[in-house]
């Protein structure tokens, strides 16, 4: 109920305002969580304009956005500076080390989101303006461009099988060591930069 969700992020929000007082990452992460407004109604608003003032409003909602995720990155890369209020000790159940896990998981949510979600948008968009200047006739058949989404789904059903019985224990062999989910994350999102690259070199 309300109440409830109020009595457990009183703590929270508080912890993360009086710590912010004495410590610059505090500061770092309250100038993050303040520029989520405007980021998300700048990006609302720009997205029913058009012209001149659109790409200024999409420049500055790009701009918060940017900050907002670095900022939130370097201050919860270490929530050592998290400190809870003494008269919030015991509130809902949340202890001090609760509520520095409670943004443990936020630079790795923000920057795997962030990443993702440019390479798959750019999947959805550029790839499909490109089939606009392809030939897509193949023997008696006529493509449409929609075709080239199909590459994500069959690049997953296909190396996922491949990846799990195959690279992983032969980078396990190698190493001495299973590779983490973090190692595995930043693997993907370079090879995703070097696809990225590599259109661009072909469209140049």
């Amino acid at each position: 109920n309300a109440k409830g969700k109020s009595s457990v992020m009183r703590p929270i929000m508080r912890s993360v305002i009086v710590s912010a007082k004495s410590s610059g990452r505090g500061k770092f992460a309250l100038l993050g969580w303040l520029l989520m407004i405007p980021f998300f109604a700048l990006s609302f608003v720009q997205a029913f304009m058009t012209g001149t003032a659109g790409i200024y409003v999409g420049v500055v909602s790009c701009s918060c956005g940017v900050i907002m995720i670095l900022s939130l990155t370097v201050a919860h890369v270490d929530n050592s500076w998290l400190h809870l209020p003494q008269d919030l000790v015991g509130e809902a159940g949340m202890s001090e080390d609760d509520v520095q896990m409670t943004f443990q998981g936020i630079p790795m949510m923000l920057l795997a989101n962030a990443v993702f979600n440019f390479a798959y948008s750019m999947m959805l968009g550029p790839f499909l303006v490109q089939s606009c200047q392809m030939d897509l006739n193949v023997g008696s058949l006529s493509l449409g461009g929609a075709v080239f989404n199909l590459g994500d789904c069959l690049a997953i059903i296909i190396c996922i099988p491949i990846f799990e019985k195959f690279v992983f224990p032969g980078i396990k062999r190698c190493l001495g060591y299973d590779a983490t989910n973090t190692q595995k994350l930043m693997a993907g999102f370079g090879f995703a930069a070097l696809a990225m690259a590599t259109a661009t070199l072909l469209e140049v």
